[in-house]
């Protein structure tokens, strides 16, 4: 089998066969067959924002004050390629610290959900005191430093092969927003049509709402049920670790913003 028919047997799986695809996701060359698979996700992300008509998927009303002009190609690339990558590594390494957190712990979940939520809000307080100018910027950053540095020893406990796998499962979970591509390149040449109709939910275009929605609970369904069958542990604590971990990345890019890290517009267009 190539390369590239291992790729795309590992995402017709992962989509239609995600017991397979969790299997598949431990062999060694699992890791090079999920970068090609992002890969294909990041270059339709690219095409798609870059041809995409603005303000697609905000309604005109929306648009003022959030879509930045001059958003071209070297910028969609920008967003996509870097820091998207970024982004993945840092879902990656939250997911692997998580998921082993879940794996070993012997307390129960009535006890171990409200334990886990309250790490993953850690980075929450310093962001509202950096914003009510309690703490500076050097504190803030710090405070993010001293986190990860705690987080350093369960990282570093996870043998090699299986920050693989996980790192595998995330880059692969890309297929879904493959799977999916259709429908949002339906909906931006639909746009003109339903933005005359006057169809909008929270300033949204409908049918770019509605591939949403679906492409977020396809993502915690087939990513809930294929971590627990790749690190071995039950589905509620699957489900915990995905959710947890994607929410300590979203408040790590908030504070990569709040740092001055990341640039305001980028951080626009990952929203929109």
């Amino acid at each position: 089998m190539t390369e590239n028919a291992a790729a795309w047997a590992l995402a017709r799986d992962i989509l239609f066969k995600p017991s397979r695809g969790a299997e598949r996701l431990r062999e060694k060359d699992a890791f090079y067959a999920s970068l090609r698979i992002y890969a294909v996700s990041v270059a339709a992300m690219v095409l798609f924002n870059w041809l995409k008509p603005e303000p697609y998927p905000l309604v005109s009303a929306m648009a003022q004050g959030i879509i930045e002009p001059g958003r071209g190609l070297v910028f969609w690339v920008k967003v996509h390629a870097f820091w998207g990558t970024v982004l993945s590594a840092v879902l990656t390494v939250f997911l692997g610290w998580f998921s082993s957190r879940f794996s070993s712990s012997k307390l129960r979940m009535a006890w171990l959900v409200p334990f886990s939520m309250g790490l993953a809000l850690m980075p929450l307080l310093p962001i509202l005191l950096y914003k009510m100018d309690v703490i500076g910027k050097g504190s803030f950053a710090l405070w993010w430093l001293l986190l990860l540095a705690a987080m350093a020893p369960g990282v570093r406990r996870r043998p090699a092969d299986s920050w693989r796998s996980i790192a595998a499962f995330v880059l692969s979970l890309n297929a879904i927003y493959i799977a999916l591509f259709p429908f949002l390149a339906l909906g931006a040449l639909l746009h003109q049509r339903t933005a005359a109709w006057g169809w909008s939910y929270i300033g949204l275009d409908p049918f770019y709402f509605i591939v949403s929605i679906a492409m977020l609970f396809w993502t915690l369904g087939l990513g809930t049920y294929m971590l627990g069958s790749l690190e071995r542990f039950s589905k509620p604590r699957a489900f915990m670790a995905l959710a947890l971990s994607i929410l300590s990345q979203e408040l790590f890019i908030a504070s990569l913003h709040s740092l001055g890290l990341l640039p305001k517009e980028v951080l626009k267009a990952m929203m929109f």
